[in-house]
């Protein structure tokens, strides 16, 4: 409205100027995460960005994708839309709640996060098929491909008494698993809890078709020992699936230490071999 080549009318202006303008000043501090920077708008919408090109093709997946699965899906999801095209940004509602924190989790929580992971595992693939998001075979050779880096770039930075462990898991976690669609990223701040427990699972721009064994990770290995045991029950875990499991949230620093050895910096990467070594180490994982 303030160009004035636009054809509004002077009125139209008057009446609406100031007031939009003042709505589109309206903004939260800008959060960065690893990939995309996001933005609180009016205290009703949450606006996104790609930090880096490669990201953009993710958060058009994610577009495509929610509107299939927020109807079927027993936890509140977001459904983002593109608000505008270049630079990118799309834009969702504000799920309700704060996000999670790991000590106020529940042992009802779990069951919820179990009955949620349930029914996005069992998703029938025509729902999800032609989103555009990653299917097996692509997603299997990324993963292949970030092994191999982890193998080369992080495993040599690796305590020498820790090396043959550390192979061991990259040689198990490259296995062929059963695949579904994963959200890809599950972790508490992806989570969101109101006063009666969980509400809500952020930012699905990482799902893909792939080992389910990813989403279990954090829940069954992250959290509370009430909540773990109600996320297994709830959704039936395997003793296979819980070993994979295992190895997923063994596998979170490598990638912490990947992104320290770039944007993440020295603070990041000492921070990921830390957590390497810790999860490596036998007596404390056992």
């Amino acid at each position: 409205m303030a160009e004035p080549d636009v054809p509004f009318m002077p009125d139209t202006r008057a009446l609406f100027g100031d007031w939009l303008r003042e709505r589109a000043e309206d903004q939260g501090e800008p959060h960065e995460g690893w990939d995309t920077v996001a933005t609180a708008v009016e205290g009703t919408w949450l606006d996104r960005v790609p930090r880096f090109p490669d990201v953009e093709a993710s958060l058009r997946h994610e577009v495509r994708l929610m509107p299939r699965l927020a109807p079927l899906l027993p936890l509140e999801v977001p459904v983002p839309i593109v608000l505008e095209e270049s630079p990118l940004r799309v834009r969702h509602r504000l799920l309700p709640g704060e996000l999670a924190s790991r000590t106020t989790l529940t042992r009802d929580d779990g069951r919820r996060l179990g009955e949620f992971l349930r029914a996005l595992h069992d998703m029938p693939v025509n729902v999800y098929v032609e989103s555009g998001i990653p299917e097996r075979h692509a997603a299997r050779a990324e993963l292949l491909a970030t092994l191999e880096r982890m193998l080369h770039r992080v495993l040599p930075l690796v305590p020498a008494e820790h090396q043959e462990a550390g192979k061991a898991l990259l040689r198990r976690v490259a296995l062929r698993t059963p695949t579904t669609l994963v959200h890809g990223d599950l972790a508490a701040h992806h989570v969101t809890s109101g006063p009666d427990g969980i509400v809500g699972i952020l930012d699905w721009k990482d799902a893909r078709v792939a080992d389910p064994a990813v989403d279990l990770a954090w829940p069954l290995f992250g959290t509370p020992e009430a909540f773990a045991e109600a996320v297994a029950t709830a959704y039936a875990v395997t003793d296979d699936e819980l070993a994979r499991a295992l190895d997923w949230h063994k596998l979170g620093p490598w990638y912490e230490t990947m992104w320290g050895q770039g944007p993440g910096g020295e603070a990041v990467l000492a921070s990921g071999l830390s957590g390497i070594v810790e999860l490596l180490d036998v007596r404390k994982t056992a």
